[in-house]
Formats: structure tokens, sequence, C-alpha cells
């Protein structure tokens, strides 16, 4: 039953964003081509409302626990390697998954590219890992 909730929030995100077109990708192709930013300044009224869901949630003593991992050669190696992937590809993620519901099956190479690349990061995690550094908001933040 607790699968619920998540498959829902999925659904609801696949839909608002094969909707709206959301793709990050999309959005610097739009800065570069036209000099306008919609797409981009979308994104930021997004972050701009998880900021204030955030600081409310705060507000009601329920703090939000964030963490992150440390900047390493694997993580911007990974950034690049995915950066460089979905340029190829023309889309970011949404836009992938947007393009094989709408029936486009060569987009099966670009998801089975992202099981490889798992795969090939996993197995260098394990490797050497590195725990995440937890960022809980004291009293004072």
């Amino acid at each position: 039953m607790s699968f619920v909730l998540p498959l829902f929030m999925g659904a609801v995100l696949g839909f608002a964003a094969h909707r709206a077109g959301l793709c990050t990708v999309k959005a610097v192709a739009e800065l570069l081509t036209t000099g306008r930013a919609h797409l981009l300044w979308s994104f930021a009224k997004s972050a701009l409302w998880v900021l204030a869901a955030t600081a409310f949630a705060g507000v009601l003593s329920n703090p939000a626990g964030f963490s992150h991992w440390p900047l390493t050669v694997a993580s911007v190696a990974g950034g690049a390697f995915f950066g460089l992937g979905a340029g190829l590809n023309g889309g970011c993620a949404f836009s992938t998954m947007s393009r094989l519901a709408d029936g486009n099956l060569n987009i099966l190479a670009t998801v089975a590219g992202w099981a490889v690349g798992i795969a090939i990061g996993l197995r260098l995690w394990a490797l050497r890992a590195a725990p995440p550094v937890s960022m809980t908001a004291g009293p004072g933040l």
C-alpha cells in the first residue's frame, strides 16, 4: 500500500512534464536560439514555490532534512556524461520519457544507456563510497 502515493505523484509529475514540455535542455536551447528565458524562468518559479513550502513547513516546526553528496571528480564526470547524453538525445529525462510514452521506440536505446550508466556508476561507487553529508535546519536557520 505504501507505493500508491509515489505512483500517483509520479503519474502527476509525468503528466505535468508531458503537458508543459518541461525540459532543461529545451530551456537552454530556447535561451541560446531566441535569447528568451521563459522555460528557465519556469524552473526558477518552481524553485521559489518549493522554497516557500519548505519555509512554511519549517514555521510549523517540521524542519526539512536535507543531505547532499560531496563534490567529487566522479560526480562532476557523471554530470558531464549526463549532460552530454541529454544534448545528444535532444532532451532531458522528462522529455525522453514523454517521447517514449508517445510511441518513439528509438528512445529505448537511451533508456538502455541509462541502465548501463547506472550499472557502471554503482560499480564505481562500491569501490569508493562516500556517505552523504546531512544538513538539517537547526533552530538558528
